[in-house]
């Protein structure tokens, strides 16, 4: 019987709750590699360039790149870090290859047409440029 007060009503063997993580740097050699956390722990210490405060050349993406915009927009989730690796590649083209990011010209409307996902969805951390 499912009646009040069984042990049935909610059949189930085992509750496992998780409350967050943080970064394990145990990967890294502190002292040729000494990558730091923000966030009590759970994201690296990372530039606007996603790279590492105290390594260059290493950057950070998905998830962990969630430092530079946590609790301010979407960057540490699927619909966010999508964006952000984006940025990512075209910093490292524009830095590497010397190839610049794409942009268009338009003549300006008062009233702004079409919409840009990675804005919407990376408030305050992606912008458009008017020139």
């Amino acid at each position: 019987a499912h009646g009040s007060g069984s042990n049935m009503r909610y059949p189930l063997d085992h509750i496992i709750r998780c409350f967050g993580w943080a970064m394990d740097t145990s990967i890294f050699d502190q002292t040729s590699v000494p990558v730091t956390t923000s966030h009590k722990g759970k994201y690296p210490e990372i530039k606007d360039t996603y790279e590492a405060k105290h390594v260059k050349g290493l950057h950070f993406a998905g998830t962990l790149g969630h430092s530079l915009d946590y609790r301010k927009s979407a960057g540490g989730f699927i619909h966010g870090f999508r964006y952000t690796a984006r940025a990512i590649f075209r910093l490292l083209e524009e830095k590497n290859e010397g190839v610049p990011w794409p942009e268009k010209t338009t003549s300006l409307m008062v009233t702004h047409e079409g919409r840009c996902p990675g804005i919407d969805e990376l408030t305050g951390t992606l912008m458009k440029r008017i020139n």
